[in-house]
């Protein structure tokens, strides 16, 4: 059980290692932290502390019968600490930041590849000879490098070390076979300087994560060494007196704090491919306030008041979907969808060039008036009648 006076120097502990992961970090390739168990999500955690010690506060007296360490200091420094360890930085902002890294650094990667086999095809090409040709790849690293997709960060950097050295050394040769061209070796100098870089970030953005993580776990770990036997105290005290030994449950404690919060829905939203869809709207029918747009991973959540709710899920070019759900206060359910291409009938692709069709189609005459008829009738009729230039009557107009 922590003293009085390790847990007063812990909250400054806490802050004063949480700060030194802006110092220059050596290189890791692991995010990875052993878990806690909780009675609750974290959320809910910190509040139900909050609630159990704000009790024992009240009840101070009666502690005290129990155990002298219950003094209205030591409660204060317990509600200070878990405030500490709850306004540590989001390990989730933290965990998002380290992942954009890392896709910024496999986009680095993938260029790494593409030069590779450059390289590879410029030294195939200048050394004819196998045997010449593969001892020159293993200089440039090639041999070790292989496939880049399939490398961890550590060995594209060694790689892209071996190249840069190998070219100081045979560019001019790979040149004067006609190999390469001369921008080649600056190629590999930009992607070198672009790949250290974002290696650098990611190292350090993955870095706070994993010492975020410690510092939260062990402020966790410090809470429940005086939360718990606090409890334990507080049903004892209350053995015979359900009400206020629900003060000290932590099944009861936790179904108050969830009472006092809205209920939640998240998930993701996915393409027919399984990939996430970004800008999806997410709405709760009948309550305008209540929607949420997919991020470009295809993820969303909703914080809503607990009960039976419809959701939407819509997108222009997209079947929209929809379907209800019963929320629990204090929880957050999941739902991912899969939505797929609005189908287009055959007729309404077709009438476009149907209605073009009819409108390139020549119109009927319209019908002759009658006096019009007689009026041609008459023409004809003279014209029957008149003699030809040689004297011959000319022939009948039909």
């Amino acid at each position: 059980m922590a003293t009085k006076a390790n847990k007063e120097a812990t909250p400054a502990v806490a802050e004063a290692a949480f700060t030194a992961i802006t110092t220059p970090l050596p290189k890791l390739q692991s995010t990875s932290e052993e878990g806690l168990k909780l009675p609750c999500a974290r959320e809910y955690f910190y509040k139900m502390a909050l609630n159990a010690w704000g009790y024992c506060l009240a009840d101070r007296l009666l502690f005290m019968e129990v155990s002298e360490r219950y003094t209205e200091a030591f409660i204060q420094g317990q509600v200070d600490f878990i405030n500490t360890v709850k306004n540590l930085p989001d390990l989730s902002v933290l965990q998002a930041a380290a992942t954009e890294a890392n896709e910024g650094l496999a986009a680095w990667r993938q260029q790494v590849g593409s030069l590779s086999k450059r390289l590879d095809n410029a030294i195939g090409y200048a050394f004819k000879n196998p045997d010449t040709a593969d001892a020159e790849r293993q200089l440039a690293g090639l041999n070790e490098f292989g496939t880049p997709s399939a490398e961890p960060w550590a060995q594209v950097d060694k790689f892209l070390t071996k190249a840069n050295n190998y070219l100081t050394t045979k560019m001019t040769v790979l040149v004067d076979a006609k190999a390469a061209t001369a921008n080649l070796q600056t190629k590999f100098t930009d992607v070198t300087t672009g790949f250290s870089a974002a290696w650098a970030d990611f190292i350090f953005k993955e870095k706070k994560v994993v010492d975020g993580t410690k510092v939260t776990k062990n402020g966790l770990i410090d809470i429940l060494a005086e939360l718990n036997p606090m409890l334990n105290d507080g049903k004892l005290i209350y053995e015979f007196d359900a009400t206020n030994r629900k003060k000290f449950t932590i099944k009861d404690l936790v179904r108050e704090v969830r009472g006092t919060h809205p209920a939640g829905l998240a998930g993701y939203v996915f393409n027919e491919q399984g990939r996430g869809v970004e800008g999806v709207l997410v709405a709760a029918i009948g309550q305008t306030d209540k929607f949420a747009i997919t991020d470009k991973k295809g993820y969303y959540k909703i914080n809503l008041a607990a009960g039976e709710a419809t959701f939407l899920y819509s997108m222009e070019g997209m079947e929209p979907q929809s379907f209800s759900r019963t929320l629990t206060a204090g929880v957050t359910s999941r739902q991912n969808v899969v939505l797929v291409p609005v189908e287009i009938a055959p007729e309404a692709v077709a009438a476009p060039v149907e209605e073009a069709i009819v409108a390139e189609t020549p119109q009927a005459p319209a019908a002759v008036p009658e006096n019009t008829k007689e009026d041609l009738v008459t023409a004809v009729d003279l014209l029957n009648q008149s003699p030809s230039s040689n004297g011959a009557a000319k022939g009948a107009v039909v």
